[in-house]
Parts: structure tokens; C-alpha cells; sequence
């Protein structure tokens, strides 16, 4: 019975991970985009418009650099899992480019207009662990760290390269948590949030 209530416990903690959203719809562009192209950012940086002097401010020496490789690898990852839809096409802009490859705005436009009807930046502006420490009656310490993150997250018109969607993710969790979880939190409400505002299609329910 005791092992089948730390069972319990530790499926209700696992499940912790959360993800408070501030989201504004700046334009409504009466139709929904099905081809994305997602660009990931890992930077302390806000992105206010796209042009040529924000991409080179914002995105162009951060999107495929060479040390956000890991955590660009697992943000496509659960971008991919939580965006399994069935109506839209993702285009990843770090499969499009080689690391470290010195792109221009006209290059990088290119691709995004042969490929995508939007672009969907997610940028991972902090993300930090926060310690608790706590010691009981016999003097036993212990240390508890539970991660945190902001994702500032823009969908952006193609052709117009007009803002259309802007959402900032404030993601946190339990001492079960890790990066991994938070992630998979934020990409899932992201793509509710975007299918809500009626910006993406909702996917086709197929029986098996």
C-alpha cells in the first residue's frame, strides 16, 4: 500500500510542470497558416519586428550557432511531438542551414518563402534552475532545485512579415521536472493557443 502511494505521488508530481501564458493577437489575417517555419532562439533578446535590421540583431548569429546545439535539438524535438498535426507542415530553419553557417536576411527569406506561409519563433529567454534548501529536526540537509524558464514566442505573416501572434510562456516546475518536461509543457499549450486564436488548423481525428 505505501509503495503504491509513492507511486501515486510520484505520477501526480511528474505531471507538475506548468506553463502561465500573456498572449495578444495582434491582427486577425482571416485565414489559418498550415505550412510553419520554426526558428529557435536561445537568447536573452526581444524581437520587436521582422526586417532585415532585427533578423541581423535578433536571429542571424543565433539560430543555428554552434552552442545551442543540444537544447535547439530537444526544442525541435518536442516542437515536433506536440505539433502532430495532421494540417500543418513544419519546416525547421536549423534543418534548412548548417550550424554555424553565416546566412543573410535575402538567404534566409528564401527559404521561408519557398517553404512556409509563417514563421513561428520561439525564443527561450531565461531559463535557470531555483534552489530550496531545507534541514529536518535531526539536522539532515537537503536540496531541492526545480527548473524555471520564460519562452517568448511570435507568429509571423510570411509574405506581409507582419506580427500576427506574440505569447510569453512563463514555465515552471517540480523537483520531478526538468528541462525536458518544461519544454514538452510550453510546446503543447503553444499549439493549443495557436489552433484557439483559430491561427492554425485543428487536426483531423483519424480512426484507428
Amino acid at each position: 500500500m505505501k509503495y503504491l502511494l509513492s507511486l501515486c505521488t510520484i505520477i501526480i508530481l511528474s505531471s507538475c510542470a506548468s506553463s502561465y501564458l500573456s498572449s495578444e493577437k495582434l491582427t486577425d489575417p482571416e485565414k489559418v497558416y498550415r505550412k510553419i517555419f520554426v526558428v529557435n532562439v536561445f537568447d536573452n533578446v526581444e524581437f520587436r519586428q521582422f526586417d532585415e535590421a532585427n533578423y541581423k540583431k535578433a536571429i542571424q548569429n543565433r539560430f543555428n550557432e554552434m552552442s545551442s546545439l543540444s537544447v535547439r535539438k530537444l526544442m525541435k524535438e518536442k516542437i515536433r511531438n506536440n505539433f502532430d498535426n495532421n494540417r500543418i507542415r513544419l519546416t525547421f530553419a536549423s534543418d534548412e542551414f548548417k550550424i554555424n553557417q553565416e546566412v543573410n536576411y535575402q538567404d534566409f527569406m528564401s527559404k521561408v518563402e519557398e517553404a512556409s506561409d509563417a514563421i513561428l519563433l520561439v525564443n527561450q529567454s531565461v531559463f535557470y534552475y531555483e534552489k530550496e534548501i531545507e534541514s529536518d529536526s535531526d539536522g539532515n540537509i537537503t536540496t531541492n532545485t526545480t527548473p524555471a524558464g520564460t519562452f517568448l514566442t511570435y507568429l509571423i505573416d510570411a509574405k506581409t512579415k507582419e506580427l500576427i501572434w506574440v505569447g510569453r510562456f512563463d514555465s515552471s516546475g517540480t523537483v520531478l521536472d526538468d528541462k525536458y518536461s518544461l519544454y514538452n509543457n510550453m510546446c503543447r499549450k503553444l499549439h493549443k493557443s495557436l489552433i484557439k486564436e483559430r491561427l492554425i488548423p485543428k487536426p483531423i481525428q483519424t480512426r484507428q
